[in-house]
Order: C-alpha cells, then structure tokens, then sequence
C-alpha cells in the first residue's frame, strides 16, 4: 500500500514478527471508519504493542490524507495508513463488502479474530491480550 506521505510504500514484508497486528479496511469518506478510529485514537494507550495498519481503497492521496491528518495518525509510531489504490487485493482476501473491516492477529501471526461491523474497543483490546 502507499502511505499518505504519496511516496513511501508498506507491505507485508515491513510488519514486525512476534507483535499482534490489526488491520483496519477503511474507507476515509465513512463516518463509521471515521468515529472507529476517534475511538480508537482516544484508546490509543490500549494499543501500545499493537501494530495497525489501516488500509483504503482510496484511488488517490487526497482522501486518504485527508483522514491521517483529521486523526492525527502519522504521530503514532505503531499506526500506518495507506491506500491498495484500484488493486483491491487486500478487499479481496477479506471479502470486505462493508467498512470499517478488522482483522486481528496474534504475536504468532495466526488470525484469532475478524469483525464485519464496527468492533467495541474493549473487544479488541480483549481479542488481542489472548
């Protein structure tokens, strides 16, 4: 996926082994995604060993900028977002058909929970202390 700043790109190979990842499918124009992340954001210290990456479809920069910088994301060492563009491979792994789609892994990198819908933080924060 390329991140907000247009130019650096982050892939498979750049998540860390032996950390829970969470991965966030977003669309930056919807207002769950958008009150999703403020929750998550206000939680934030919940989530301090936790990589997440968050990932639009967004076909340009602009939105998805848009939305790191409402949130504030860049300041977060443990989040990176970024848009898959028109690929869609990421969509098409998960079958997402409705945003914001979560996926969590433990530090074994096996998935021990996926949510279709808006999860609670307190869920995640539960799924991702097993």
């Amino acid at each position: 996926m390329l991140l907000s700043d247009g130019v650096t790109y982050y892939n498979a190979s750049n998540v860390q082994q032996g950390k829970p990842l969470m991965i966030v499918y977003f669309d930056p124009e919807c207002e769950h995604c958008q009150h999703f992340t403020a929750d998550l954001i206000k939680n934030i210290s919940k989530f301090n060993n936790v990589q997440i990456v968050m990932i639009c479809d967004a076909p340009g920069i602009p939105p998805l900028k848009k939305f790191t910088d409402r949130f504030g994301l860049s300041k977060y060492q443990n989040i990176k977002a970024g848009t898959e563009g028109l690929y869609h491979s990421t969509m098409n792994f998960y079958h997402v058909d409705i945003t914001p789609f979560t996926a969590l892994y433990n530090t074994k990198g096996e998935l021990i929970s996926y949510y279709r819908n808006v999860p609670k933080i307190h869920d995640l924060v539960v799924q991702l202390s097993k």
